[in-house]
């Protein structure tokens, strides 16, 4: 069943829902990792003050042990029989144990006065809150869900118009068996005839929809990305912040020069915070960067980068294979229709001399007949395993073997693809 765009925030995982559009952004409901995001953002800000008090504790016991240690040790040696310089040289550990606690004491006050009171206070400036939710959130939930609505309204008729070709199809086709095996009546055929009409009738319909879903998907794609850029820009906000805040931590921490190669290692990383790189990264595999997912004209949703790559996959025919081979499958008149559907069209563009190995396996696109001795006949969605390495057979012919029968032959590289793990 299709989900509705409406979700709970307490539960913002990804949706895994039709095949392709599992987890894509432009799916319904799939901007909730958007918005899982900006929750993340302000528990963050929370987490970050709870570490630093957790440090500026381990600071304070610290220096507090150093302390006792020195005041203990200092009444003993003024009181042990030690004299002179000697004693002097013993003292002058002590003095250097009330000086380091002094530094951790400066450490511990700079974390818990300086720097907690600064997230805390950027926390509120950016995260104000509503009656429930963040505002930042809510306005980011109601956009997008707005900005759903009618692409959502169009994507539910296509599946309940699919849902209807697929049922009343099952109940021609039972039909059809009957009158073919002499058991139907005139009334059987009646009533075939009505279930042929209502296919035709909403593979009509689908088709229109399918157009329209198409032709609107550009004011789709305007209204969403308004809003993902502007969701875009406060993350890009709260990563500086964040890379400031872990800066302004390296230099209250930094503060013996016995730990300068390791603050220096620790500055590498907290310079190496790249806005512009995580935001990049993010609209790559979450956001508007992903590619589109569109219908075709039989109800079949496609991830696209170009829409011009969904005009191809509707509108090719089986490639002819390389060099003078020839394709004699030639579908039966009264299977025109069920090939066309059936017929997919090439999806992946591989370089041969990298992916086409020994050991390979293939998954057929198309039927093919061999017309030559030296070529291998197959079938669409036959699995055919590569047994020779692509220099020793001619350019656009790849040498493989039936997994099913054990035959082996060459087949046309533009018939097959690689199989999906």
């Amino acid at each position: 069943a299709f989900l509705s765009p409406k979700m709970s925030t307490d539960d913002l995982s990804l949706l895994e829902s039709q095949g392709t559009a599992a987890g894509n952004f432009w799916d319904v409901g799939n901007y909730r990792v958007v918005l899982k995001r900006i929750n993340t953002g302000a528990k963050l800000c929370e987490e970050f003050v709870r570490l630093v008090h957790e440090r500026a504790a381990i600071e304070k016991q610290y220096a507090k042990q150093l302390t006792s240690w020195g005041e203990r040790w200092q009444g003993r040696v003024k009181s042990n029989g030690e004299y002179g310089s000697l004693k002097d040289g013993w003292l002058s550990m002590f003095t250097e144990a009330r000086e380091l606690a002094d530094i951790h004491i400066g450490i511990k006050d700079r974390l818990e006065q300086e720097l907690t009171s600064e997230v805390e206070t950027w926390k509120k400036q950016n995260y104000e809150r509503s009656i429930i939710h963040w505002k930042s959130f809510k306005r980011a939930q109601s956009a997008f869900e707005k900005a759903q609505a009618p692409w959502t309204k169009r994507k539910e008729k296509i599946l309940k118009y699919k849902k209807a070709i697929e049922s009343h199809s099952a109940q021609a086709e039972t039909l059809r068996r009957r009158v073919q095996a002499g058991v139907g009546t005139d009334k059987t055929k009646a009533q075939m005839d009505k279930e042929d009409f209502e296919v035709a009738k909403y593979k009509a319909k689908l088709k229109q929809r399918a157009d329209e879903m198409i032709i609107y998907h550009d004011v789709y794609r305007h209204n969403m990305l308004a809003q993902f850029e502007i969701c875009q820009a406060e993350e890009r906000v709260r990563i500086e912040f964040f890379k400031s805040a872990l800066l302004s931590y390296h230099a209250k921490t930094d503060f013996l020069r016995n730990y300068e190669s390791v603050h220096q290692s620790m500055l590498a990383g907290m310079q190496r915070v790249n806005a512009s790189a995580d935001l990049d990264r993010f609209s790559k595999e979450h956001g508007a960067e992903m590619p589109f997912v569109l219908p075709d004209e039989h109800g079949n949703f496609h991830l696209v980068h170009d829409i011009n790559e969904l005009k191809t996959k509707t509108t090719a025919s089986v490639p002819a294979p390389a060099a003078a081979v020839t394709v004699s499958y030639q579908p039966a008149p009264a299977a025109a229709a069920a090939a066309a559907v059936a017929q997919p069209s090439p999806v992946l563009k591989v370089d041969s001399a990298t992916h086409f190995q020994v050991g390979t396996r293939l998954h057929a696109l198309y039927d093919y007949t061999a017309t030559k001795p030296d070529e291998l006949s197959f079938a669409f969605d036959d699995v055919l395993v590569v047994t020779a390495p692509p220099g020793q057979v001619e350019k656009g012919w790849i040498k493989a073997r039936h997994e099913t029968n054990g035959t082996e032959g060459i087949v046309p590289e533009n018939y097959v693809e690689l199989e999906e793990i």
